[in-house]
């Protein structure tokens, strides 16, 4: 069975990267660029898992990983590029995040973080 993964990300350079690495590696991948595609691609898509961007045109990231992981039941992985970014807040209020990327990442970080967060009930964290 091909595990879905959904990349909600508002840079198309970043969310082709990340899809063409995900779909190399055998993944399903669905993309969206902003909180309300994300709703609306994840109803239809029914993922596996999520990488979430933390900043989004029409909305707070974090925000949308809780709403979609409760609504989902599924693992998430936040993405930023912001180096100075907190990890323990959204990773101990939000039981669904697992891991945090920091962009840019390695395709190999990017799996590696991918293959924890879905095998995994413990978070882990991967920092380039």
């Amino acid at each position: 069975m091909e595990k879905r993964i959904l990349i909600v990300d508002d840079e198309p350079d970043t969310s082709s990267a990340l899809s063409a690495a995900l779909t190399s590696a055998g993944y399903g991948v669905q993309t969206a660029a902003d909180g309300k595609d994300a709703v609306c691609k994840a109803n239809e898509f029914r993922p596996h898992l999520m990488l979430i961007d933390i900043g989004l045109p029409d909305g707070n990231g974090l925000r949308l990983a809780r709403t979609l992981g409760m609504l989902h039941e599924a693992p998430v992985v936040i993405m930023t590029g912001r180096p100075s970014f907190d990890l323990e807040e959204p990773m101990s209020d939000n039981p669904y995040i697992k891991c945090v990327l920091f962009k840019p990442c390695s395709s190999r970080t990017l799996l590696k973080a991918v293959e924890e967060s879905m095998g995994s009930p413990l978070a882990a964290s991967a920092k380039l």
